[in-house]
């Protein structure tokens, strides 16, 4: 800036910092102090002096042709003083770099997570994931906590037009071997007979309805079934029928199922009173058709 001076009185002080300005508002601040020297009187030679600006604010708004900036404090001009620049000023940029933002960050983030979730119920679904022989249920899968590869604070802020990111989890999900489900009702099952109760045939039928879920847990209706029998106390047997008539015994028996009774010689129409003189046969049922 140049400063001039026709005060033939007094020179004139410009401290540093002072604010001078182009007609529009464009602000500079002078980056020293200076004297402004006493105009000469006799020959009408005006005071000057030069100092170097800087703009207030950054970017190339602060970039004026010469001659532009005009405007100086009222302290400087009830004191005679004006100012303009003789050369243009210049050095004002304005650079622009993209930058990664946060609201950059969480959009990605929201879709790769909705990516990453139809991945996972695909996944789980697939037959070809699950192993054979077994059955999943889709519903009751777990994912385990997704990993971001870079954080947010990894990401934000850096420079770049674009980035890179990575969202990694695992998901489990409950699979049955149901041939165990069956394995499982006929054992209880069997583990519900009495020590006098036997199976006819040693056969238990078993069927199971579909799974349902219940948290995490899958519940089973298994309907098990089976011809069961109690195998008769022969010397209880033995001690009904002892000394009965053949009509006796057999009436005796008939809680135990099909009863036949023959004696010997025929002509005799009691059992004998002694047990030891009885043989007794038990026969188990035959299985159902």
């Amino acid at each position: 800036m140049r400063f001039r001076s026709t005060n033939t009185l007094n020179a004139v002080s410009v401290p540093s910092g002072t604010v001078v300005s182009t007609s529009d508002g464009i602000e500079f601040k002078t980056t020293a102090a200076v004297v402004v020297p006493r105009a000469d009187f006799s020959s009408g030679t005006a005071g000057k002096v030069e100092v170097k600006v800087q703009a207030s604010v950054d970017g190339p708004r602060g970039n004026v042709p010469a001659g532009a900036i005009t405007e100086v404090p009222q302290s400087l001009t009830q004191q005679l003083v004006t100012v303009t620049n003789p050369d243009p000023t210049d050095g004002g940029q304005r650079n622009e770099q993209a930058v990664v933002t946060q609201a950059d960050y969480d959009a990605a983030m929201a879709t790769l997570s909705a990516q990453l979730s139809s991945a996972s119920s695909s996944a789980v679904t697939d037959s070809a994931n699950i192993p054979k022989g077994l059955t999943a249920y889709p519903a009751t899968a777990v994912m385990a906590t997704t990993l971001a590869d870079p954080t947010a604070d990894g990401a934000v802020g850096t420079a770049e037009d674009a980035f890179t990111l990575t969202l990694s989890s695992s998901v489990s999900v409950i699979a049955v071997n149901e041939s165990l489900v069956n394995d499982l009702g006929e054992s209880r099952f069997r583990s519900s007979l009495s020590a006098d109760e036997q199976i006819v045939g040693g056969t238990v039928y078993t069927s199971h309805a579909p799974g349902s879920v219940v948290g995490q847990t899958i519940v089973y209706q298994v309907t098990a079934s089976a011809d069961v029998y109690m195998q008769p106390n022969e010397q209880q047997v033995l001690s009904a029928v002892s000394g009965k008539s053949v009509a006796e015994a057999r009436q005796a028996l008939a809680q135990y199922g099909e009863v036949t009774i023959q004696m010997w010689p025929g002509f005799i129409d009691h059992l004998p009173d002694q047990a030891a003189r009885i043989r007794l046969s038990v026969v188990p049922p035959s299985p159902s058709p």
